[in-house]
């Protein structure tokens, strides 16, 4: 047992680290700057690794045990994909061994995944290391939000070096900052939990209402901080069908559909609905952004045809000598980050499917499996899984911005996944997640 926690508390700590460095605590004390971004990213790799390796080496049974199964298949396939395309890449366009590796490195994230189950199967208290990712990451919110509001609005800046992180990012004349990378896993963990919460006794729901104060926050400071009006749609579906979800026993179905009618109706009227449609249409406020999608589905469409022949664009950069491939006009780029799921098929091809819809296929098993089982874990491998994908349908989930998020991804898929394997009914009515304070 005391080998166990001592492993336990080195994995937790390696983590920890990892998720301060993808949070960027570099920007209190320096500069956004290339050469110690790549740094900060190799570092965390290589604590991934060794993560990885402690958690293997010291779970006795790990081929007996379920937990792990779907993470060590996935991030191995990932693996011989992403080895693959480094080579290819080098190939294709020239770049050094370096460079390549550079560019790939948002992609070797996620067999810290091991890690993370191994700490969620054997601490003491199930959930306490969620919520303690849950908390730092929300500081760092906190601390954007401060940045952002001082950086355009007061003649003082507070922690400048996060406000600027992305220069030149702006919407509406005021300078964007983006949520970091765990955005999402705040989004899920609270969302989650304020969906637990219910199904508790009435001294636990009073602890349990902080969640919904934080989805609210996530809501504001994506619509004036980020700025970002597909994230709002993305935040506003998994919160109503999850809310749904697991409250269908208080409220029909009939009910629901009704309160959103007139929800939309209430919208409708407020106008917030035609403003909503006008800011996708090419006529609308911000149709110059739609439009610089729809030209860059075609442009990279063409790249996939003429040079990637079929097999893919693989990690190209706009840099190192391939700029050219990116010009939109002589002062403006195309992204292909800004395709999503689409952007990733014109990189890896018919690989896409291995990388994306595999886990995207156990998450909506593992949910269907949780439903039926009446799982307490139900609400949070159903918020991840609708989080997950209706965000990869805009956006990618290995985009540097965000990819560290993905090993919490496979992690809580492929352990929710073992634990409906394990026992035979999870019920509803055990509360030993709900003992985090």
């Amino acid at each position: 047992m005391f080998k166990v926690r001592k492993v336990s508390s080195i994995i937790k700590f390696l983590l920890i680290f990892m998720t301060l460095l993808s949070l960027r605590i570099d920007l209190f004390f320096t500069s956004n700057e290339n050469a110690h971004l790549n740094l900060l990213r190799y570092m965390i790799i290589f604590m991934g690794m060794i993560s990885t390796i402690i958690a293997l080496v010291f779970e006795k049974k790990i081929k007996n045990v379920c937990i792990y199964h779907f993470a060590i298949r996935y991030i191995s396939i990932t693996l011989i994909i992403v080895l693959f395309f480094i080579i290819y890449t080098k190939q294709l366009y020239g770049y050094s061994l370096y460079q390549t590796f550079s560019l790939a490195t948002a992609y070797l994230y996620h067999p810290a995944a091991i890690g993370i189950i191994y700490i969620l199967n054997h601490e003491k208290k199930p959930g306490t290391f969620l919520n303690t990712i849950l908390k730092i990451s929300f500081f760092f919110i906190c601390i954007k939000f401060l940045a952002w509001l001082t950086y355009n609005f007061f003649p003082f800046h507070l922690f400048e070096n996060f406000a600027i992180e992305y220069s030149n990012w702006t919407r509406n004349g005021l300078q964007r900052v983006n949520g970091g990378s765990l955005f999402g896993i705040i989004y899920i963990l609270a969302n989650a939990k304020a969906m637990m919460a219910k199904e508790t006794v009435k001294p636990i729901i009073k602890t349990d209402r902080k969640y919904y104060w934080i989805i609210s926050f996530l809501f504001i400071y994506n619509c004036i901080v980020i700025q970002s009006r597909y994230m709002g749609i993305v935040l506003l579906i998994t919160s109503t069908i999850t809310y749904y979800a697991t409250r269908k026993k208080n409220i029909s179905k009939l009910m629901m559909i009704v309160l959103i009618g007139i929800g939309a109706c209430l919208l409708l009227i407020i106008g917030i609905l035609p403003d909503l449609y006008n800011s996708f249409s090419l006529s609308g406020k911000y149709g110059s952004s739609t439009l610089a999608r729809i030209d860059g589905l075609q442009h990279f469409y063409e790249l996939f045809k003429t040079m990637g022949k079929g097999i893919g664009l693989g990690f190209v950069a706009n840099g190192y000598g391939t700029e050219y491939l990116f010009y939109r006009t002589s002062w403006l780029n195309y992204y292909i980050s800004d395709l999503g799921i689409i952007g990733s098929f014109f990189r890896f091809g018919l690989c896409t499917f291995l990388l994306y819809a595999y886990l995207f296929i156990k998450m909506i098993r593992t949910t269907i499996l949780c439903k039926r089982k009446q799982s307490y874990l139900y609400p949070i491998i159903l918020t991840t899984s609708i989080y997950a994908i209706l965000t990869c349908l805009a956006s990618e989930l290995y985009d540097s911005s965000c990819a560290f998020a993905m090993p919490f991804y496979v992690a809580i898929t492929s352990y929710i996944s073992g634990k409906c394997k394990i026992d035979k009914t999870i019920s509803k009515n055990k509360t030993n997640i709900r003992k985090i304070k």
